[in-house]
């Protein structure tokens, strides 16, 4: 019984509550029509609609660049209701005009900057007048002209209007921001330079100063030139500066935080085995390679880690001996394209082919060229009589066996000889 009584007192009681809430509901839209109607009423044309420039301006404007907001966004201008904050989309309004101006801020306050008769308008327009859609749009290709530089204090706040409305709509203006002269933009520094900036975008050194003309005299003029001397040789770099301790490392720590491109240098240690370290222009070991197979340094173990860190400073001794790809796949190419040419054709330095090749010219025996061995040498193959014929030749080899081939054939087969004979002689000719 007493469980039928509370169930009937809670119903009741939540009838109740959903009549109270209502009622607050009605009154509340009842309240905000009153509101409504008597701020219009303080209009003498009845109209509360108002521009709003949305996205906060960039803090610095730089003269014939375009305005934007800050993040290098487009800023949005909306017309919308003073009231109730909502875009206003079905007034005539929503589809009007758009017009710019500049105030001038000074201590004095804000004035319009004035059209001066016969010049330029101080706004280069760009997609101006603007017109809304909808009650929105946006600027693009709005930029301000180097005369208003002139203007002292060059600080100002952009400001926008309705043309042609048939009610009043209330003006928007932006934050303050400072105007500096478009070139002021070479002189700005970047938190991470690229490697192609030049040297003056670098933390405390001045576009045109002292040190930047020291490292353009040692053809030191992009971040990549600073970077690749600093691998070579720090300590000169850090004489041609020349600047405080302190200075010295923020430029240097500015320089190391420039966006890495995908360029990878290689340097060959042993050219015969193909092996080498490969690393990127911050100095750090990207792998190694070995004839035609490269590993990554994640791959290797700590002992190969070590060996290819030890292998950096040979690599920046004989800096002139190390090859520059623009990207990790163009060194597998080559590594794979440098592979097959060695095992098609023996790889002949060009004094060795050249001489090798006189000797076919002037002499019927190419084994004349190695008499400053000691003939009694262990290993030394006989000597094959050689006959030049036209562009073949004909030879007997040191079996006597008569045999006929191309030129380029017979120098690889003595160059081989030569090769697998070169560590039993007692001491290496000069041709070596």
């Amino acid at each position: 019984m007493d469980d039928q009584y509370m169930k009937i007192v809670e119903e009741e009681l939540e009838l109740e509550k959903q009549r109270t809430l209502a009622k607050v509901a009605e009154g509340y839209e009842s309240a905000k029509r009153r509101i409504y109607a008597r701020l219009k009423s303080c209009w003498k044309d009845g109209s509360t609609m108002k521009l709003e420039l949305r996205n906060r301006i960039a803090p610095m404007i730089l003269t014939r660049e375009e305005i934007k907001g800050e993040g290098d966004v487009p800023i949005e201008v909306a017309l919308v209701d003073d009231v109730t904050g909502d875009v206003v989309v079905d007034e005539p309004e929503a589809s009007a005009n758009i017009d710019f101006f500049l105030l001038n801020v000074s201590e004095a306050g804000e004035s319009i900057v004035p059209q001066e008769e016969g010049k330029k308008p101080i706004l280069a327009a760009g997609n101006v007048p603007l017109q809304l859609h909808r009650g929105v749009a946006k600027i693009n290709n709005l930029k301000i002209r180097n005369c208003a530089t002139k203007i002292k204090p060059p600080v100002f706040k952009l400001g926008a209007r309705v043309v042609g409305a048939s009610v009043r709509v209330k003006e928007a203006t932006t934050e303050a921001f400072a105007l500096k002269d478009f070139r002021q933009k070479y002189f700005i520094k970047h938190p991470n330079p690229s490697l192609s900036d030049q040297v003056s975008r670098l933390v405390f050194i001045s576009r045109g100063g002292k040190i930047e003309k020291r490292l353009n005299d040692n053809s030191i003029c992009t971040v990549e030139d600073f970077l690749i001397r600093h691998l070579i040789h720090q300590q000169s770099l850090k004489n041609i500066v020349n600047t405080q301790e302190s200075k010295w490392k923020a430029i240097v720590k500015n320089a190391q935080a420039c966006q890495v491109s995908e360029k990878v240098y290689c340097y060959i240690v042993d050219p015969k085995q193909k092996t080498g370290v490969v690393f990127n222009i911050l100095g750090h070991v990207l792998g190694i390679c070995s004839g035609s197979h490269y590993s990554q340094i994640s791959t290797l173990s700590e002992k190969h880690k070590v060996d290819a860190e030890v292998l950096l400073p040979s690599a920046y001794h004989n800096w002139k001996e190390v090859k520059v790809f623009n990207h990790l796949n163009i060194l597998h190419q080559h590594l794979h394209d440098k592979t097959e040419n060695s095992q098609s054709c023996p790889l002949l330095d060009p004094p060795l082919t050249e001489l090798v090749a006189e000797s076919f010219q002037t002499t019927n025996s190419v084994w004349e060229n190695f008499t400053l061995a000691d003939p009694s040498c262990p290993g030394l193959p006989n000597p094959p009589q050689t006959e030049l014929v036209g562009k073949s030749f004909q030879a007997t080899n040191s079996c006597g066996e008569y045999v006929v081939g191309s030129m380029n054939d017979e120098i690889d087969r003595i160059y081989d000889a030569a090769m697998q004979s070169l560590y039993a002689w007692p001491s290496s000719p000069s041709l070596f």
